[in-house]
């Protein structure tokens, strides 16, 4: 039998699921960028994950799940550790963990694109209200520029793990 744990998370948030729409989009999207150090963070991200698009999922049994709560509901999700061949299939184009806590805190610096309009009660599905900050999208370029960044980071960090991207559709 395999080897499976269980663990506790009171909240978690996931990256949405990548389609090929978007890896195309985010492609373009930074190759019209001008040089800059965010510029290679994301392409380095975008070609990790090149490298894993068309590999099969992983089919390893020896997962660790999760409960937490999600949107407000009590959630279960599976870390799926990536296969042999698919660590060494991706193994260039990876970058390492502390490359990727580096990446970020240059990322995380991009402008958001937002200005936030302070707390707002949010009834969640499991009846509580929980505060949650309100924004307001300024500048779109910027807001979908920071996403983008966003997203190709989760997915690499989640690859230099070695485990297959936590996304919301793996909820």
């Amino acid at each position: 039998m395999p080897a499976v744990s269980t663990n506790q998370m009171p909240v978690a948030c996931f990256a949405p699921e990548l389609t090929d729409a978007d890896v195309a989009a985010y492609e373009a999207a930074i190759t019209a960028m001008p040089v800059s150090e965010a510029k290679d963070y994301m392409l380095r991200c975008l070609n990790c994950v090149k490298a894993w698009w068309d590999l099969p999922v992983s089919s390893r049994q020896d997962v660790e799940r999760y409960n937490i709560t999600h949107g407000g509901a009590a959630k279960t999700f599976a870390v799926i550790p990536l296969e042999t061949g698919q660590v060494t299939a991706i193994w260039d184009a990876t970058p390492y963990s502390s490359e990727c806590a580096a990446m970020a805190t240059t990322l995380l610096e991009l402008p958001t694109g937002t200005i936030s309009e302070g707390l707002q009660d949010k009834v969640c599905t499991d009846g509580l209200t929980r505060k949650i900050e309100k924004i307001t999208i300024v500048d779109q370029a910027a807001y979908d520029l920071r996403n983008m960044a966003m997203h190709l980071l989760w997915y690499a960090t989640e690859l230099s793990n070695d485990r297959e991207p936590i996304t919301v559709a793996s909820l």
